[in-house]
């Protein structure tokens, strides 16, 4: 779960929340990604969360360069981790966390790790015919647990709305835009200090994704070769409005564009910062590897996330199976023994006998 632009506290901190994801490691129950809804692939994004709920471990790395109260170029590097993991069907729980280093003209330079980030989320919707599902989610950055020249002494509170929407629905007449899918993050974030000190905000942001493999699959199948035939297109808009103190109603944000690559054993993102709104113009790039780790950190729950509008299909409901006879071979055994055979056949007619006492359907 990503947070958006936080904060406008220090200078340190508003370059970070400018700065561009770059990694992440992520693992599913289902060794796929988690947002999934019907035929569509929601892929994670570096600044705007998708909807979906799951087992992830994240990894990014950024690098941006942005000026700071003086008007001079700043150079911040950063390092961030996250950890979400599924307890039940649609509930996940996270930890994250920055490690900042950044590099003033002058010389001077702060580096040192964030303040801790506790969140939770939960999928509230999912309609696989619209390709579309809702999530809330509450993230909380402790204040204090952080180096000092970074991480803020004062607590924030972020309560988030998640949504995604295929358009995979769309009449045969609109087939060239079932490709097309956005994402989407709105919240505000509240925080435990003086509004000069720490000024509330609302973050809200949009991703608008273009999926090569839905087509190739759902459309027409136009032949694309590999690697090519796995890529999805995004461009990200994360925004962030002051709504307390000096800054009351200054917009910041910025328009990414990046495409990310999927492949069996995950996905990775690239994006570029090539411009912020208002003042500041930071410039900058990001990348992420987002590999599965399904058997390094099995879930605590091994149900998929629940379809809450959708009935289990019966060919997919285990339940449903023929179920193979816990004595099976005892009985097939003790049938066969009585067989009476002609000499010299008596070993090939009991192999015969055994198989026709198994079924074919439990073999």
């Amino acid at each position: 779960m990503h947070s958006l632009f936080r904060r406008h506290a220090k200078p340190a901190s508003a370059a970070l929340m400018t700065a561009a994801r770059a990694a992440c490691f992520t693992g599913s129950p289902t060794a796929s990604p988690h947002a999934v809804v019907g035929d569509r692939v929601f892929p994670a994004t570096l600044r705007v969360d998708d909807p979906g709920v799951g087992d992830e471990i994240d990894t990014q790395f950024g690098h941006i360069k942005t000026p700071n109260d003086s008007g001079d170029n700043m150079n911040v590097n950063t390092v961030s981790y996250e950890w979400d993991k599924l307890t039940t069907r649609n509930l996940v729980f996270s930890v994250a966390s920055n490690y900042v280093r950044q590099n003033a003209p002058n010389g001077g330079s702060a580096k040192g790790w964030d303040n801790v980030t506790v969140g939770a989320k939960y999928l509230i919707y999912a309609n696989a015919r619209h390709e579309f599902m809702t999530s809330i989610g509450l993230k909380a950055e402790i204040g204090g647990t952080g180096a000092k020249s970074v991480g803020n002494s004062f607590s924030t509170f972020t309560p988030d709305f998640y949504f995604g929407k295929g358009f995979g629905d769309l009449p045969a007449s609109l087939s060239c835009l079932r490709p097309f899918a956005i994402t989407g993050e709105l919240g505000p974030t509240l925080t435990m200090a003086s509004s000069d000190n720490g000024p509330d905000s609302f973050g809200w942001g949009l991703t608008l994704q273009y999926s090569i493999p839905y087509p190739q699959s759902q459309v027409k199948n136009f032949g694309i070769p590999q690697p090519f035939n796995n890529v999805v297109l995004v461009v990200e808009d994360p925004m962030s409005t002051c709504t307390a103190g000096a800054c009351a109603g200054h917009t910041t944000g910025t328009i990414n564009p990046g495409l990310l690559w999927l492949n069996r054993y995950g996905q990775f993102c690239i994006e570029a910062d090539p411009r912020q709104s208002r003042e500041r113009q930071p410039r900058g790039c990001a990348a992420r590897r987002t590999p599965v780790l399904r058997r390094h950190f099995p879930p605590l729950s091994r149900k998929a996330p629940l379809q809450l509008n959708e009935i289990p299909s019966p060919e997919l409901d285990h339940r449903a199976w023929p179920r193979r006879p816990a004595d099976v071979d005892r009985r097939a055994i003790r049938a066969c023994s009585c067989v009476s055979d002609p000499p010299g056949t008596g070993r090939r007619r009991r192999s015969e006998c055994f198989a026709k006492g198994r079924g074919d359907r439990f073999r």
